[in-house]
């Protein structure tokens, strides 16, 4: 009885931010476009609200289906690619955007892009 309540719990505590993630998104992208604030805290809060809304869904999806370790391996590697992929472009749109804050965005960017070269490696490996 307690494993199916907190089954139930650990459902409900990962559906609330699968189902809220899209609009934190839409909100960070609109908060983008605002001339208030500092630019790199938005982005991150944007990335940040990205990655929750992944891995939310991620276990989610975990939790659902009891996926096989073969599948959960893959699927890891497939997030850490995505999330890999979301930095990368962050730190492209900070190029694009502050290029006088190119060294940060380079290294960010460089840093991001082996960790997703390394995730797109080791995918077929799983």
């Amino acid at each position: 009885m307690i494993c199916a309540g907190m089954s139930k719990l650990l459902r409900m505590i990962l559906i609330v931010p699968a189902v809220l993630g899209p609009i934190a998104l839409a909100r960070g992208v609109w908060a983008l476009n605002q001339p208030w604030g500092i630019t790199y805290q938005k982005i991150f809060a944007l990335i940040f609200f990205f990655i929750f809304w992944v891995v939310s869904i991620f276990l989610l999806i975990q939790h659902k289906l009891h996926l096989d370790p073969h599948m959960m391996e893959k699927s890891k590697w497939l997030s850490v690619a995505m999330v890999s992929a979301t930095f990368v472009v962050g730190g492209i749109f900070i190029l694009a955007t502050r290029p006088d804050e190119w060294i940060k965005a380079a290294l960010a960017t460089g840093f991001w892009a082996l960790g997703f070269l390394i995730a797109v490696r080791e995918l077929p490996k799983a």
